[in-house]
């Protein structure tokens, strides 16, 4: 498994964005929302950079990406062995893929979230660990990716019921399909979690700077 992460925590100048809009192909920007903030458009190009770098990593011509398609709800497909997925949050984007299987990544950068607001994704147990935690705000993140990165592998979308997934175990059946979650280090500020139908065993992140993403 191949993790890839990079932070974009200061603006492009106008020569590194046009450098960046070379490098992606228009295909792979077809589901791109028409973003405002430098940061958003920063995070979705960089996304589509580092995917083209787990391409490359893992001897895959990044051709392909033009035969890109997505799921009724938005989920990336490509034709090959296995399987990627992108996340991003408050500047941090994070590329997952995998040979074999299928997978989902999830990041989340840790910030005060009111949990009445989110009860429905949340069971009981799940709650009152939450509430008995000093940092609750930390240990929500720890939770809410755990679900995300569940979430995402499947593929049906959040639909599905987030209260269904049960962030206590390491190891989540749903509806047949069995999925390994496990934490990802990346930074202090954030939480993230990647889950696969296949054994994840110490998943090493590299971390890319713009420069290196354009090499």
């Amino acid at each position: 498994m191949q993790l890839l992460w990079t932070l974009c925590d200061e603006q492009w100048d106008d020569a590194t964005l046009a450098a960046v809009r070379a490098r992606v192909p228009e295909h792979m920007c077809a589901r791109m929302p028409n973003y405002r903030r430098w940061q958003d458009v920063q995070m979705g190009l960089s996304g589509k950079l580092l995917l083209l770098q787990c391409l490359r990593r893992a001897g895959i011509t990044t051709a392909i990406v033009e035969r890109m398609t997505w799921s009724a709800t938005g989920r990336p497909d490509l034709p090959i062995e296995g399987d990627f997925n992108v996340s991003h949050s408050g500047g941090l984007v994070v590329c997952a893929y995998t040979p074999r299987g299928r997978l989902g990544v999830d990041v989340e950068k840790i910030h005060h979230v009111p949990l009445e607001e989110l009860a429905d994704a949340l069971s009981d147990p799940e709650r009152a660990s939450i509430e008995a935690m000093q940092d609750q705000d930390t240990e929500f993140f720890r939770v809410w990716t755990f679900k995300e990165a569940v979430i995402k592998a499947d593929g049906r979308g959040v639909g599905l019921g987030l209260k269904r997934i049960d962030s206590r175990a390491q190891r989540v059946d749903l509806d047949g399909d069995v999925w390994q979650v496990v934490p990802v280090a990346l930074h202090p500020d954030y939480w993230c979690h990647v889950a696969c139908d296949r054994p994840v065993t110490d998943p090493a992140p590299a971390c890319l700077s713009t420069a290196l993403l354009l090499a």
